[in-house]
């Protein structure tokens, strides 16, 4: 998946499974500053939305950085 400008409404039911900036964080164990950093960067792909900017992350995506930081995968 690459960079996505959308403008729909954040609440948006096409936006279901995707996580925020905070849940992407928790899920990583990291501050939701890096996911945003690392997002601008292109180390992680997602969507931004709207003219905010507001970033979601697939979990599929989160789950292959988790990989790459050496996490333990138990799929």
């Amino acid at each position: 998946m690459d960079l996505i400008m959308a403008t729909r409404n954040q609440n948006d039911s096409s936006l279901r499974g995707f996580l925020d900036v905070n849940e992407a964080a928790k899920y990583l164990g990291l501050s939701p500053k890096t996911i945003r950093r690392w997002a601008r960067l292109k180390k992680i792909n997602g969507l931004k939305l709207g003219s905010r900017g507001d970033w979601r992350f697939t979990k599929e995506e989160l789950h292959k950085v988790f990989k790459k930081l050496g996490g333990v995968d138990n799929a």
